[in-house]
């Protein structure tokens, strides 16, 4: 396609993204009508249905994440629905940009349904798991429905891990739900949550458990050897993420991997000026990246206009710009905040 975004809307399209137009389709036709397009949201289905403004909706991703949806819609549990965030991560993303074979990131068992079935484990264990981000919960999630007695150390004061600030951009409203769909599981799973709470080789043998589950995520990888790295106007993009207000009227990201896309588009909205330096010759260059998600970025960055500079390296960063060198030429940008995307350290700590 075209714009592959439109017919497999990514996490940037808005939800009922098709919905205004198929309303006008209906007013011009004497078929049936059924409205397809980031629908998942019950509410966009039941009032446009309700009003006669559509037939009917056709939903394909949101049943893959949860594919127990319409029994869940029918009983008004709309609490229990866990949302697709629209990462077409394990669903389009494999089929087509990896060549995998169809699944879900959110629900794993998603067409490995007879290999990844779970029953009632016959023996109770004890599990402690180590870390409440969206793995651990899932860890936790699934222990607990196979009849397991599970405690969950996170030392932060809230569950969701660094899922939490990647969903505070405006855009990311699914996945805000999602935080909140897994807070309820623990809730409603009996799951043990010991929040402020790090976990330690003594805390865990206190446990006496069965099994630990280590899902300690992984840490900021930090710019070391740059001129300036360390000054001031220098913030890691979670630190960004958490404090908006932090941040300056010209902005410059370093690294163009998918967070520091985002986050130019996520600024840029706000008026920002926005500049982006990667060191590699192309930008989103993840293997696992749907193409629709890439492709409307990429859309994205042309539209708002955000300098993407490609093959740079960072030479320093003063209190009030950046430099670099690309093809053999020295160049700057004025920068009031300087945020750091390199990526992450995986966190063996623990485990080791």
């Amino acid at each position: 396609y075209d714009s592959w975004y439109y017919p497999h809307p990514p996490v940037y399209m808005p939800d009922a993204c098709n919905l205004e137009d198929v309303k006008l389709i209906k007013k011009c036709v004497t078929k049936p009508v059924i409205c397809a397009g980031k629908m998942g949201n019950p509410k966009y289905a039941a009032e446009s249905i309700s009003k006669g403004e559509i037939d009917a909706v056709g939903l394909a991703r949101p049943l893959l994440c949860d594919p127990d949806w319409t029994k869940k819609v029918q009983k008004n549990d709309i609490e229990d629905i866990r949302p697709c965030i629209s990462c077409q991560v394990g669903c389009l993303g494999r089929l087509v940009t990896t060549g995998g074979d169809m699944t879900c990131a959110l629900n794993p068992t998603c067409c490995h349904e007879k290999e990844l079935q779970f029953d009632k484990a016959p023996k109770s264990l004890k599990i402690v798991i180590v870390g409440g981000g969206i793995g651990g919960m899932e860890a936790a999630r699934v222990s607990a429905l196979r009849g397991h007695n599970v405690e969950l150390f996170e030392k932060s004061d809230h569950l969701g891990g660094v899922f939490v600030p990647a969903a505070s951009m405006t855009f990311k409203h699914e996945e805000r739900r999602l935080i909140k769909w897994y807070e309820r599981q623990m809730k409603i799973n009996n799951v043990n949550v010991h929040l402020n709470t790090e976990a330690t080789v003594e805390n865990i043998k206190a446990l006496n458990p069965d099994h630990v589950i280590v899902a300690t995520g992984a840490t900021t990888r930090y710019l070391k050897g740059i001129e300036g790295c360390e000054n001031s106007n220098v913030i890691y993009a979670v630190d960004a993420l958490n404090n908006r207000k932090s941040i300056g009227q010209n902005v410059v990201i370093i690294g163009a991997g998918l967070t520091g896309i985002e986050m130019a588009y996520e600024l840029s909205k706000e008026g920002k000026k926005v500049q982006v330096v990667e060191m590699k010759n192309s930008y989103l260059d993840m293997p696992d990246l749907c193409m629709a998600n890439a492709q409307m970025l990429k859309q994205i960055v042309k539209y708002y206009q955000i300098p993407v500079h490609l093959s740079s390296t960072l030479t320093k960063i003063t209190p009030n710009s950046v430099e670099w060198t690309a093809n053999n030429e020295k160049k700057s940008a004025p920068a009031d905040t300087v945020i750091v995307s390199i990526g992450y350290i995986s966190n063996k700590k623990l485990s080791e």
